[in-house]
């Protein structure tokens, strides 16, 4: 596979809500941005890592956990193919009413759709923005943004950002897919 066509490393999974996939303990939960971990190591197969334990989905109606990671354990490889998140059991995560993420029988459901966000450094996407002056803008403005300040820039299409703290530079675009980590300033 070519470098320009390999799988970006998914650092995020959202809900269509865009509350993150993560852990409150042992359990899997959706949270809001709040400077939780990324996922590593994911591009849309295999295992998703979390503070160094794996999603796991064993039984369908069965919470989702994070568990130590297991090599062949089929209930912790993952795909994430369009907006289906499902496991080599076959079991799908799911979002219930209640805000409970548990594994079910596939089938397409609205508390079944996942998106993958993106990690991309801010440098690199000021690199992709072709006027100098909204380059400059955007990394100012990300610099001073305070920590939940909403930034919102209009380059053919309005794009905002929610910076996650000032301090050590995260900034997350959670509407068009993409988290931006600012590299941290001395």
């Amino acid at each position: 596979m070519a470098a320009g066509n390999a799988l970006a490393a998914v650092g995020y999974i959202a809900a269509p809500g865009g509350l993150l996939l993560q852990a409150s303990g042992d359990d899997a939960v959706l949270a809001a941005w709040n400077r939780q971990s990324p996922i590593q190591g994911f591009s849309g197969y295999g295992r998703i890592h979390l503070e160094g334990r794996c999603l796991t989905a064993r039984a369908e109606g069965a919470p989702l956990r994070w568990e130590g990671c297991r090599l062949g354990d089929k209930a912790q490889v993952w795909k994430l193919i369009g907006d289906r998140l499902s496991n080599e059991l076959e079991h799908c995560a799911e979002v219930l009413a209640s805000g409970r993420v548990q594994a079910q029988a596939c089938n397409g459901e609205t508390g079944q759709r996942w998106k993958g966000l993106q990690t991309e450094g801010a440098e690199d996407v000021a690199r992709g923005i072709a006027d100098p002056l909204v380059r400059r803008m955007f990394l100012r403005t990300v610099a001073a943004a305070p920590a939940g300040g909403l930034v919102s820039l209009t380059t053919g299409l309005p794009v905002q950002f929610v910076v996650a703290g000032a301090l050590d530079g995260v900034v997350v675009h959670l509407g068009g897919g993409t988290v931006v980590r600012l590299a941290a300033r001395g």
